[in-house]
């Protein structure tokens, strides 16, 4: 790793860029919510799963009788997203419900107040994982490479969609998660700090209680950078400097648990369960895996909705390749996460701009951008020139087919030809 530039410059650089970030997705989530904003965060899918919670701490639902719940033979209505979704909006939701206050608005929980907060929470959350991605890659890569790669996952990317266009789904939240965990870990690695084991252990349990396949991240912080098996032990030492700040860390990271378990016990009279089988909803782990239809698939397939992860994901396999460090971790993670949404039931996730399931996981695979990027610019020069037409492109498609959206992109029925009309409307 590069020594560390803690410069002010340096400290401004990652500031600003993330101020921008959030900036233009509060200002692009406004221009494509304006019209629905008394609606937006009630549209019946996963936003509103995620969301309902708050609402129900004003009174505006009943806890056995949340409105986008799956409904069990004892009358009750289970839903069927944790909270770790909502757990980050509450400061938001709080600010929205003040505002309704102030403005006469309904205090439902819906109104327009509770929207633009919503809106206003998600932009910041981007912003400040971009900063701390930044912050990041700064200890390994060029500050120009650390500068880019935020802004070009951020408009390059499905990630933007999730920022602006649909800002109650759990995956920019999840990627501002994983940011902070990148960091944390490198951080660490520098120079390890008791209250920054602590924060890890914070951010895995909140990754854990968005989405329980977040699992794999864990791998991460035991591993990244660690050089074979006394890097593994040196890791675990982590826990034991000043363990009081560690152990509170830990009790923090337990408790942020206790609400979810306590609606699971009210719901269903047990304390740990697996919603989604409730439904029936099922892993095909051995039978028939889509693992090409998650990659190529015209509905949802992800290289073909977010081109720019080709190259990535080409980045990771010539790092792991060439052993540098962190790229067999990091491409161990990509085909475990890769295999088990094959294997879900709905491996096209629904209701998506591409596949939606690797979003948060972009705040990891900006290490493998970060090294591609490095090594054209110092080593494969004569690269340079069709690397950014290429990269300009890919944001260029990105951003206005975020803009032209429909939901029958990603129904049953959606055809390549269809996709095709598409991709040539966009120029």
């Amino acid at each position: 790793m590069q020594s560390p530039d803690v410069s002010r410059r340096t400290q401004w650089t990652g500031f600003l860029a993330g101020a921008l970030i959030a900036l233009v997705a509060f200002t692009s989530g406004i221009a494509f919510n304006h019209r629905d904003l008394y609606q937006m965060l009630r549209m019946e899918g996963d936003g509103w799963g995620y969301y309902q919670y708050l609402p129900g701490l004003i009174g505006a639902h009943h806890w056995e009788h949340l409105p986008w719940a799956y409904i069990l033979p004892n009358a009750s209505g289970l839903d069927l997203f944790t909270s770790g979704v909502a757990i980050l909006q509450l400061p938001w939701f709080l600010l929205g419900h003040a505002l309704a206050w102030v403005t006469g608005s309904p205090l439902d929980g819906y109104s327009a107040p509770y929207a633009i907060s919503i809106l206003l929470g998600i932009s910041v959350y981007t912003g400040m994982a971009s900063s701390l991605l930044f912050h990041a890659l700064r200890r390994r890569f060029t500050g120009p490479v650390s500068l880019a790669v935020p802004l070009l996952l951020f408009t390059g990317t499905n990630l933007y969609f999730y920022a602006t266009r649909q800002p109650a789904m759990s995956h920019a939240y999840a990627y501002f998660l994983f940011a902070a965990l990148h960091y944390l870990v490198v951080r660490n690695v520098e120079r390890p700090a008791p209250w920054r084991t602590a924060g890890i252990l914070v951010v895995c349990s909140l990754a854990l209680l968005i989405r329980q396949l977040h699992a794999v991240v864990l791998l991460f912080p035991l591993l990244y950078l660690t050089g074979g098996l006394q890097g593994l032990k040196d890791r675990l030492r982590w826990s034991t400097q000043r363990r009081i700040v560690t152990l509170l860390g830990a009790g923090v990271a337990v408790l942020l648990w206790l609400p979810q378990l306590a609606y699971w016990h009210l719901i269903t009279d047990r304390w740990f369960i697996f919603p989604y089988g409730y439904k029936g909803e099922h892993f095909e782990f051995l039978l028939h895996p889509h693992l090409a239809d998650v990659l190529f698939g015209v509905i949802n397939g992800w290289w073909v909705y977010t081109p720019m992860m080709v190259l990535v994901c080409g980045a990771l396999v010539w790092m792991a390749v060439r052993r540098i460090d962190g790229g067999r971790l990091l491409l161990a993670m990509v085909v475990a996460v890769w295999y088990t949404y094959a294997a879900w039931w709905c491996w096209w996730l629904g209701g998506a701009f591409g596949h939606r399931g690797f979003v948060e996981y972009y705040a990891l695979l900006s290490i493998p951008l970060a090294w591609g990027l490095q090594e054209v610019l110092t080593r494969y020069r004569r690269w340079r020139i069709p690397l950014a037409l290429v990269l300009t492109l890919c944001m260029v498609a990105n951003l206005r087919m975020t803009a032209r959206y429909t939901w029958a992109w990603s129904e049953p029925g959606w055809t390549w030809a269809q996709l095709s009309a598409e991709w040539r409307a966009l120029f």
